[in-house]
């Protein structure tokens, strides 16, 4: 795991270029900890988080929480959305007493603490994979699941609890749309081939990249790009490209491991 460099040890990414193509709500973390170890890090999002087209399916969820047995946030920006949705349609920011409550991760489960004060049942694995195989150990079997997603969201989650048994519903509480707005400097340097580490965190950013390149994926040609996690890498392979690291977890620390890996080639400060 990666720890923030110290000023008398030598920064493993001084002067490194790295951009950053998470949503701006999330990348302040990872920009943080590229600065601590010495990395010139730079946003380019590639993401927004919007709330869903129709709201009503998220809405007659919410009304109905009490009737579910298990309440699954499988992102910290499901979390989000619920309780951002509940304020907007005048319910109590609260999870009824009766539902059981899982989250995808530590990061997720601060999150609905920090919102309502609920305790959840925390997959150690932040996978889908990982939540569902703490929710099957439970014994999913005649249990209602209502899990609010992105509109990207995959099925693996749903289609594993409705295997072993549960009746499970799926709302979109949030989208995941391209960005309104990007930053010239940082897009000119990525295109000017002055960037040295592009870091991916979902197949959308992939696809929005590269879209905001101009369909032309040629400029990410002499980067090396990080992914946060298989699928995303697959994405990059769908459009040609071809990745340099995963990470093993799909975290910051991971992600950090990920990019500390395919820059282990690099020395000294590199060429402006």
């Amino acid at each position: 795991m990666v720890s923030p460099a110290h000023p008398e040890h030598h920064k493993p990414l001084q002067g490194v270029r790295i951009v950053v193509t998470r949503a701006p709500e999330d990348a302040a973390p990872l920009l943080r900890r590229l600065a601590e170890l010495g990395a010139t890090a730079l946003s380019l999002p590639a993401v927004q988080i919007a709330p869903p087209e129709d709201c009503a399916p998220l809405d007659a969820a919410l009304q109905a929480l009490e009737s579910y047995d298990w309440i699954v946030f499988a992102s910290r920006h499901a979390v989000i959305a619920v309780f951002e949705r509940m304020s907007q349609t005048g319910l109590e920011a609260k999870l009824p007493p009766g539902p059981r409550v899982a989250t995808v991760g530590e990061a997720t489960a601060r999150s609905l603490r920090e919102r309502c004060g609920s305790e959840s049942l925390v997959s150690p694995v932040p996978t889908a994979d990982g939540l569902a195989a703490v929710l099957l150990a439970e014994g999913m079997n005649g249990k209602r699941v209502l899990i609010p997603v992105s509109d990207l969201s995959r099925a693996t989650l749903p289609a594993r609890l409705s295997a072993s048994g549960a009746a499970v519903d799926t709302v979109t509480a949030y989208r995941t749309v391209p960005p309104i707005h990007t930053d010239t400097q940082v897009l000119e340097q990525l295109r000017a081939g002055q960037v040295e580490v592009v870091t991916f965190a979902s197949p959308s950013a992939v696809h929005n990249v590269v879209e905001i390149l101009g369909e032309d994926p040629a400029p990410l040609q002499v980067a090396r790009l990080v992914c946060i996690g298989p699928t995303t890498a697959d994405a990059l392979r769908a459009v040609g490209l071809v990745p340099a690291a995963v990470a093993r977890l799909p975290t910051i620390d991971g992600l950090l491991d990920a990019i500390l890996n395919a820059c282990s080639f690099l020395s000294g400060t590199p060429d402006p």
